[in-house]
């Protein structure tokens, strides 16, 4: 399932410029940089995978083990590309998997669409 989250408009006139606003813009940048549940559930994942795709055995995300400049710069990046990394369920749960952590794995997007798709030919072979 994936989360929604909106964005926020700024207030009316709210300027950055304005001193008696500083709380409303520290409160704002915080909320961006907060990694939330989700993120936490896949940086489990790939720290279980020591970076790696279950699939092909390469970096999850190229370019990841370098040092960041700026670790909010850095965060919203990692943010951005995760997306391109999709959760799998090595047993599927219409075959009795579950959600647990032992029972899932991170792909990159196209490698989680090669496997399924194998496995729609693998089962056409099969009937």
């Amino acid at each position: 399932m994936t989360r929604i989250v909106r964005h926020v408009p700024v207030l009316g006139t709210h300027s950055r410029d304005d001193p008696a606003l500083v709380g409303y813009w520290a409160e704002r940048a915080a909320r961006r940089t907060k990694l939330g549940f989700e993120n936490r559930f896949v940086q489990t994942l790939a720290v279980r995978q020591q970076g790696r795709c279950a699939r092909c055995g390469l970096d999850l995300v190229e370019g990841a083990e370098f040092e960041p400049d700026n670790i909010h710069d850095w965060v919203s990046w990692f943010d951005s590309v995760r997306r391109t990394l999709n959760v799998h369920h090595v047993v599927h749960r219409q075959h009795g998997g579950g959600n647990d952590l032992k029972n899932l794995v991170l792909l990159h997007s196209q490698c989680h669409q090669q496997h399924h798709a194998l496995e729609g030919v693998d089962a056409g072979r099969s009937v």
